[in-house]
């Protein structure tokens, strides 16, 4: 499995980005990944498709694939640990990881795990094509 990662602020033109890379027959574009677990999982807001989040074809076999659908204990589990490491305090373990303190890296491991089947579902449900992932953040960017 391979992922063209794309770090950059906000607003510089990595949807843009990775449309276009997505046109490629061997990459697949599936926007920011980080944010299926708040905009579209929690709020259903619209897939680049156009359908609610949980009414994508595309997002619906990769959560069933990936955890056994949206609302089932595997999924909520991971949504949790995603929560717990986006927010303030979170974030100094997921810094603390991509910086190499090993104490910090043993306690993000459940996030890596949680992850995981995500993109391994992603890649399966694309037909083993590179993912493009323009979720923009660095320290994300670095576990990935």
């Amino acid at each position: 499995m391979r992922i063209v990662y794309v770090a950059c602020h906000g607003r510089s033109g990595s949807t843009l980005v990775g449309s276009v890379l997505g046109l490629l027959d061997d990459f697949c574009f599936v926007g920011e990944v980080r944010t299926a677990w708040t905009d579209g999982i929690r709020d259903n807001r619209a897939c680049g498709c156009g359908k609610p989040f949980r009414d994508c074809a595309f997002w619906s076999s990769v959560f069933e694939r990936a955890y056994g659908g949206f609302d089932t204990p595997a999924a909520r589990a991971a949504y949790d640990i995603f929560i717990a490491y986006h927010r303030p305090f979170g974030s100094a373990d997921l810094w603390g990881a991509v910086i190499g303190r090993r104490a910090k890296a043993r306690r993000v491991a459940r996030y890596l795990v949680a992850l995981e089947p995500l993109y391994r579902a992603i890649h399966t449900e694309s037909g083993g094509k590179i993912i493009i992932d323009t979720s923009k953040h660095l320290r994300y960017g670095m576990l990935l």
